[in-house]
């Protein structure tokens, strides 16, 4: 059990395990990941109608573009970690020449949603979800927040 998902590196990494679940505290980052289990091929369409513009990120980070449902709050969360320096989703950091655009990454994502469909993905914060799953046989992996960046996790 992945008790700070982020990227959820921890899970794509090992095996499969008879119950698995991961948590993390940020709800962009996990409407994301079930986005990604659920229908990647949208997630994936709606990315690929998306210009790399410094205007089109600027517009999504302060919410003048809003999303109108699930799949696209999912698309423009992975737009501005895709985008931005450092993947914070603060300054736009990408360019056309870079080669690295949303339609140029997606090819995860059905990997990713096979990978996903067994999992439980929680928004829980740390105490709620150990207090839920505790057991004799459970395994948490614990890689907690950085200190003093709290707010960044929790958008």
């Amino acid at each position: 059990m992945e008790v700070f998902g982020g990227g959820m590196s921890v899970l794509f990494a090992k095996q499969k395990s008879k119950l698995e679940s991961v948590n993390d505290i940020n709800s962009g980052l996990i409407n994301l990941f079930k986005i990604i289990r659920d229908k990647p091929e949208s997630l994936s369409y709606v990315l690929e109608q998306m210009l790399i513009s410094r205007e089109v990120f600027e517009d999504i980070k302060t919410k003048k573009d809003a999303p109108s449902n699930d799949i696209k709050r999912a698309a423009y969360f992975y737009y501005l970690i895709s985008q931005s320096f450092g993947s914070k989703g603060t300054h736009f950091a990408m360019n056309a020449k870079s080669g690295r655009k949303p339609k140029n990454l997606w090819r995860n994502f059905m990997t990713w949603s096979k990978r996903l469909h067994f999992v439980t993905i929680e928004n829980l914060s740390f105490e709620e979800l150990i207090k839920r799953y505790d057991k004799e046989d459970t395994f948490f992996y614990l890689d907690p927040p950085y200190y003093n960046y709290e707010k960044v996790y929790t958008s």
